[in-house]
């Protein structure tokens, strides 16, 4: 229904842009929904001022560098890659209280 399933850990995802997630705030930039298992974030469709963002200006893993977020990001799109469609950039570090288990 929401074009996601919980993998075998029980963590949900999605294997492209879901019609359930909604942009909380029409005509503004779209909200945040994810990040790639390396750290960078996922974001809806729309740009600053509420307009999907074009395939065009988007690269060929499905991202772009927002001026908004202040970093490279990814486009959830209702097209082919949909999410991701490769890896760009260098891991994000990992917080050291993550990386020590402490929430776990």
């Amino acid at each position: 229904m929401c074009n996601g399933h919980p993998q075998q850990a029980g963590i949900y995802h999605y294997h492209e842009f879901s019609s359930c997630i909604v942009n909380s705030t029409p005509g503004q930039h779209s909200s945040l929904i994810g990040f790639a298992f390396y750290g960078y974030p996922i974001y809806g469709p729309d740009e600053a001022n509420g307009v999907p963002i074009s395939q065009n200006s988007l690269d060929s893993c499905n991202g772009h560098y927002d001026p908004e977020v202040g970093s490279y990001v990814y486009v959830a799109t209702n097209s082919y890659p949909y999410l991701l469609g490769c890896y760009k950039g260098l891991p994000v570090p990992v917080p050291s209280d993550l990386a020590t288990n402490k929430y776990n």
